[in-house]
């Protein structure tokens, strides 16, 4: 084979071979943590989003676990809301609004879902309950599965995964076309892969555990799956890494604005025409600064530290 061939079959041979896929999570605490740290570093764990949301748009999938911060989530809203429009994967696990309406794209509603059917016919609920047959499987607790419902807002582009005998949806996917995916559940199958809560019939909690990895297992799978088809992820990349990388400049910016001007009026010919007075505000100034840009650094290195 020439040359030419060779590159040319290498040239194939890379476009089969499906993309790299990174996989967020919003850290919420210690669950996260044992939640995914046998996919470590598949999975990255996200800690410093609260400072800068536009980094979300790095990552080809997030997912947001049960019980994380609802202040937060109302913060981040319109991130979300955007990362999804702009082709990512969002995944809402546990999904509760309860004083905080941080939802894309849907409700929640209050009353806890008693019975489970779900979709094992679909591409998306295949992969997603790939190896559950029994809804029992499901059910994480003794006395409910769902931790309410959800109400969808434009149900055309979406299909409904899971949902109880009152028809009340469990889990549902919302394929946008041209752009992302958001699948919502209030199914927590990452907080009960490692936290001792009793389960149906009084099962051991090993049983509840495994039973719930799997299913979290499975939703990461799909996750990748649809994120290596998605549009855009170049794009979102890109903004990803500039938009945080900008806000950084200008924070840098402002903060030593009062330095600065301190070292103008105080290594230049310029201080010869400020009076004492002037001297004492312009050195206050660069106290003020320099207080800021420690604070600022204090702050850096505890998000980077939890």
């Amino acid at each position: 084979m020439d040359g030419e061939g060779a590159e040319t079959t290498q040239r194939a041979q890379r476009a089969r071979q499906p993309r790299t896929v990174r996989v967020g999570v919003i850290h919420n605490g210690i669950h996260a943590d044992d939640a995914f740290n046998d996919r470590l570093p598949e999975v990255t764990l996200l800690r410093s989003v609260r400072s800068f949301p536009t980094s979300l748009l790095r990552y080809d999938a997030i997912i947001v676990l049960t019980h994380t911060d609802q202040g937060m989530l109302q913060h981040l809203k319109k991130p979300l809301t955007r990362y999804v429009q702009l082709g990512g994967v969002l995944v809402l696990l546990g999904a509760t609004t309860q004083g905080r309406r941080w939802l894309p794209f849907c409700e929640w509603e209050q009353e806890f879902t008693q019975s489970i059917s779900f979709d094992t016919e679909s591409p998306d609920g295949g992969l997603i309950f790939r190896g559950i047959t029994d809804p029992s499987y499901l059910k994480y607790h003794s006395k409910y599965v769902g931790h309410g419902s959800i109400r969808i807002h434009v149900a055309r582009d979406d299909t409904r995964l899971a949902w109880d005998d009152k028809d009340r949806v469990v889990m549902f996917v919302r394929h946008l076309p041209g752009r992302g995916t958001l699948l919502v559940t209030t199914l927590d199958p990452d907080y009960h892969t490692s936290i001792p809560v009793p389960g149906p019939a009084e099962e051991p909690v090993e049983t509840t555990h495994r039973k719930a990895a799997h299913l979290l297992d499975n939703i990461v799978d799909w996750a990748i799956w649809t994120a290596r088809s998605a549009p855009m992820h170049r794009r979102r990349h890109l903004l990803g890494w500039l938009v945080p990388v900008g806000v950084a400049v200008a924070m840098a910016l402002f903060y030593s604005l009062p330095l600065t001007v301190f070292l103008y009026l105080t290594l230049t010919s310029a201080r010869a025409e400020f009076s004492a007075a002037g001297r004492v505000i312009a050195a206050i100034a660069f106290l003020g600064s320099l207080a800021s840009i420690y604070s600022l650094f204090l702050n850096f290195v505890a998000k980077k530290g939890e």
